[in-house]
């Protein structure tokens, strides 16, 4: 039986209506050691990724799959969809060859990892280099490859861990700028590619795709939807330069916020259509701004929103 069959007799026992897409069932049924998946934005890149990690750990006993994105908040949202998949399958029951099998299948589980009970794994790993070394794996996920900004230290850090145990990598993202991991994977003859157009996922409407016109940028759009690797010409801020800004924590709420630095509160009001942005920054140091808060509203009451600026200002005063 192929993996796609087996992903989607999963998905009907859980009865949750979907039917693979045809790009999905050949991802699924693609046994090379190497794959890269270049995708427009939410053609379902991330549920097929959990779903093959699902499939493959509950059909090969101790098998080891590792998923790393760009940023641990990303890592975890991939791994939410993990769960919720498995969720849906605990209370089921299967009858193969006149026996009735539970589909309760996680012996156990914690914030990045779960364990089956036939001892296969699912590990939800940070973007670090140095987090992920130590680690085999029969399956490595890069999701959103092309967003890491030190993308070339974790190709050194990552390979290794597929090498002991001849494992597979899959790099998954939609594209950035000429450069990178990413784009060297997907113009290299090592990889099999995986082109995934939002036109492939019938569940994108034509609304949603206007929606996404009228808000995007030209090249926000032919990036994000059209899967253009766009030139570093084409930015006012070289990619390097905006990766050097990015740096992986979480925000708090500003009732916790305890500065020994400066602290400057910038808001954009939006009345109407747009949404409120607030966003808090520290003075870190004399050249150094780090974000340590952010808050959008949408859809908001105007009263609501004055009196909840009210009291961030009074309780971070600039």
């Amino acid at each position: 039986m192929k993996t796609s069959e087996l992903a989607q007799l999963l998905l009907d026992i859980t009865e949750t209506n979907i039917k693979l897409y045809d790009w999905q069932r050949r991802w699924l049924d693609d046994t090379s050691r190497f794959r890269v998946m270049l995708k427009s934005r939410a053609v379902g890149g991330s549920f097929t990724i959990a779903l093959e990690s699902i499939t493959w750990s509950l059909i090969k006993p101790f098998h080891t799959t590792i998923l790393l994105s760009y940023s641990l908040r990303q890592s975890m949202e991939l791994f939410r969809k993990i769960k919720e998949q498995l969720s849906k399958m605990k209370n089921k029951r299967v009858k193969f060859g006149g026996e009735n099998y539970s589909l309760d299948v996680v012996g156990f589980e914690s914030r990045t990892e779960i364990v089956f009970r036939n001892g296969s794994r699912i590990i939800c790993l940070p973007n670090n280099p140095y987090t992920i070394r130590g680690y085999r794996a029969d399956h490595l996920y890069i999701d959103e490859a092309a967003m890491f900004k030190n993308d070339l230290e974790i190709k050194v850090a990552a390979i290794p861990i597929i090498a002991g145990k001849s494992g597979r990598l899959s790099l998954i993202s939609t594209p950035k700028s000429r450069r990178g991991w990413f784009y060297e994977a997907w113009t290299s003859n090592i990889y099999s590619k995986h082109r995934i157009h939002y036109t492939d996922s019938p569940h994108i409407t034509n609304e949603d795709l206007e929606g996404l016109r009228t808000t995007l940028s030209h090249l926000g759009w032919m990036q994000e939807m059209e899967m253009v690797f766009l030139e570093e010409s084409n930015s006012l801020f070289l990619t390097e330069l905006i990766f050097s800004c990015l740096e992986d924590y979480q925000y708090t709420d500003f009732t916790n916020i305890k500065p020994s630095n400066p602290l400057y509160i910038g808001i954009d009001l939006g009345r109407y259509r747009d949404s409120t942005v607030i966003v808090v920054l520290e003075k870190a140091c004399e050249d150094y701004l780090k974000i340590v808060f952010i808050k959008e509203f949408t859809d908001v009451d105007m009263t609501y929103q004055q009196d909840y600026i009210t009291k961030l200002i009074d309780a971070l005063p600039p």
